[in-house]
């Protein structure tokens, strides 16, 4: 009988350690994910292309570029260059496409302003997180499926992989 209280002792101690023990653990995750992807859209909506590549892999680094290239024709060599052409270039693309090739100044105009309000906004979106493991999604919470960034965490670090669902 003397020896059951030390074991069952020491087993209910280590119970009520070991439950503290990463137990946080996905919710510090999903939240670090959740930041890096906060952080990248705050400097895109910023107009921060550093700041953005910043939070990109080399791989989605070279996405950007290649995306930049491609979508405006232009020729960029560097990530932070083909963000803020992209951002700076988007609401003018918009604009193209809504006010057409009449040149109303005042449709460009609002067209722009609009495409910046929008980037603006995702500053507050809400986000729905999945981790495993070094690898994570994250997407809008609301809205429909299939819009999600991947992540992975190398050397303690979330940074965005892949961006091309956003």
């Amino acid at each position: 009988m003397f020896l059951r209280r030390p074991a069952a002792l020491t087993l209910c101690l280590m119970v009520v350690i070991c439950t503290g023990c990463g137990s946080d653990e996905p919710a510090d995750e999903k939240g670090a994910v959740e930041d890096t992807m906060r952080t990248f859209l705050n400097a895109l909506a910023d107009g921060n292309g550093e700041a953005a590549c910043a939070q990109l892999t080399g791989h989605a680094q070279q996405q950007a570029i290649d995306l930049t290239v491609k979508t405006l024709n232009v020729d960029v060599a560097t990530c932070p260059d083909a963000l803020d052409d992209y951002v700076k270039n988007t609401g003018k693309g918009v604009a193209d496409k809504v006010c057409g090739a009449r040149g109303d100044d005042e449709c460009r105009s609002l067209a722009i302003k609009t495409t910046t309000r929008v980037l603006d906004r995702t500053k507050d979106v809400e986000f729905k997180v999945q981790v495993s493991g070094n690898a994570a999604t994250v997407g809008p919470a609301a809205g429909p499926e299939g819009y999600e960034g991947r992540l992975e965490k190398a050397q303690g670090e979330w940074l965005i992989s892949d961006f091309r669902g956003l």
